[in-house]
């Protein structure tokens, strides 16, 4: 899976900045999460059946959390120095298997 770069302008990231200050969108974001977790707690429960659950949508779910592993990973950085000179090494990146993260968002 591959994540694919943008090749947006100055212009493109000046009006965003431009559009909502950081202020706001903290302000909207924590609004969001409470809103989300007002809504986990509340004290009735829904019967979740999932053999009902459709096929595509789960496929989704499994998209989702292979991307969230990848981001997730970890890449060693050493710098070394020697004589003068600084060399970087960078380790392969450790991504673990996403069967614990879509068995966590599919839970949710």
């Amino acid at each position: 899976m591959q994540i694919m770069k943008s090749d947006r302008a100055n212009s493109d990231y000046v009006k965003a900045l431009k559009e909502k200050n950081y202020r706001l969108k903290v302000d909207e974001c924590n609004d969001a999460t409470l809103r989300f977790l007002k809504g986990i707690w509340k004290p009735e429960r829904i019967e979740w059946n999932s053999k009902d659950d459709s096929d595509e949508i789960i496929d989704k779910l499994v998209q989702l959390a292979k991307i969230v592993t990848r981001l997730r990973g970890k890449i060693n950085v050493v710098v070394k120095e020697e004589f003068g000179r600084q060399e970087t090494f960078f380790s392969e990146a450790i991504i673990e298997e996403p069967d614990r993260c879509i068995t966590a968002l599919y839970s949710q």
